[in-house]
């Protein structure tokens, strides 16, 4: 059963999208901004438009890990997630999950984590991320150092600020 829950963050609007037990999506914007996009990239895969909105025992767990996330605490992540996309994707969703609260990786880094020598093609991967934060796309900077693009919410002000967040401080508002 597919189910969508959106509440309030520090962020702003979040919606999370739940395949049965499983977290398919999250996105910091509202069910319907959200909900179009979902179904662009998972409408192939899964019948989105049946997604019935519920508070669900996961969808909670989630809720109350994401406080936990902007008070600063780092734990276990406490749901399953399932990724939609092509092997290649998953790779690469796979791999930014390795990356340490924290952290920083380049996209050449990244792209040699996966095996990979197309950093472009590594790059749109990330930018596909169906569940930021959770799985830490904004911990993908440019080889140069500088902050990068990010597509949640309002781009870089919002990587910027996941990145403080975790401890990353070298990016303030002169880097945006």
């Amino acid at each position: 059963m597919l189910t969508y829950h959106s509440f309030s963050s520090p962020l702003g609007d979040i919606t999370l999208y739940l395949e049965d037990a499983f977290l398919i999506g999250l996105d910091l914007t509202s069910y319907e901004r959200f909900h179009g996009r979902l179904t662009q990239r998972l409408g192939k895969y899964l019948p989105i438009e049946e997604a019935v909105a519920a508070k669900t025992r996961e969808s909670a767990l989630i809720e109350e890990w994401l406080e936990q996330y902007w008070q600063g605490k780092d734990s276990p992540f406490p749901v399953e997630l399932r990724f939609y996309g092509t092997e290649f994707q998953k790779r690469v969703w796979t791999a930014l999950r390795q990356i340490p609260r924290g952290s920083t990786v380049s996209y050449q880094e990244l792209s040699q984590m996966v095996g990979c020598k197309g950093c472009r093609a590594v790059g749109t991967a990330v930018g596909l991320n169906p569940i930021p934060i959770v799985v830490p796309c904004h911990r993908v900077i440019r080889k140069s150092g500088a902050l990068g693009n990010f597509s949640a919410c309002d781009g870089a002000p919002t990587k910027a600020k996941l990145l403080r967040l975790e401890g990353v401080s070298q990016f303030d508002a002169a880097a945006l």
